[in-house]
This record gives C-alpha cells, sequence and structure tokens, in this order.
C-alpha cells in the first residue's frame, strides 16, 4: 500500500479524479495480485480494475512510484503505472 499525492487532476481508466492523497493498494494479494485499488482519503473507492504487470526501469528512481503519461493542455494526464515502494514490479493501468 502506497499514499500518493498528486497536485492536479489525473485520470484513471474510466474517470478523472481531483488533486489530493490517494492509497494505491492490491485489492486481494492472496488471489490475484493484478487487481489494484485507490481509493480517496475518505476511503471511497476511485479505481479498482486489473492491471498488467510491468517491470521497473533500471533508469526510474526508486522513490517515483507512480509513472504519468502525456495529455494535452487541459486534459488531465493519465496514470499509466503504479510501482509499489520496494519492488521491482508494477502494475499497468489498462485503458481501453
Amino acid at each position: 500500500m502506497n499514499h500518493v499525492t498528486f497536485s492536479g487532476a489525473v485520470a484513471l481508466p474510466g474517470r478523472v479524479i481531483p488533486a489530493g492523497t490517494y492509497t494505491f493498494e492490491i485489492a486481494n494479494p492472496d488471489t490475484n495480485a493484478n487487481l489494484v485499488r485507490v481509493a480517496s482519503r475518505d476511503g471511497r473507492i476511485q479505481f479498482l480494475g486489473f492491471t498488467e504487470r510491468v517491470q521497473r526501469l533500471e533508469a526510474r528512481p526508486p522513490d517515483r512510484i507512480v509513472s504519468l503519461g502525456e495529455s494535452a493542455a487541459g486534459v488531465p494526464p493519465p496514470v499509466l503505472a503504479w510501482y509499489p515502494r520496494g519492488t521491482s514490479i508494477g502494475h499497468r493501468f489498462i485503458y481501453r
């Protein structure tokens, strides 16, 4: 579980979340480590969905646990992946 603070709005598959602090965690590590849950500070689920495992690039600083994609001006950037602290495997969000 990691707490991530965004200074501006970001996109997750199917929704945009405003600036704030969110908890990223594996929803059920005992059965499927690819199911990720993102919740706001008040515990409301903002995202619950399957992700794809992805290897952390060696050049990526270990303190960067979220990767954001590019977006047009005025459009919130998508969260591409979450890399839990202390792991070399991340979770890539699936956009369709």
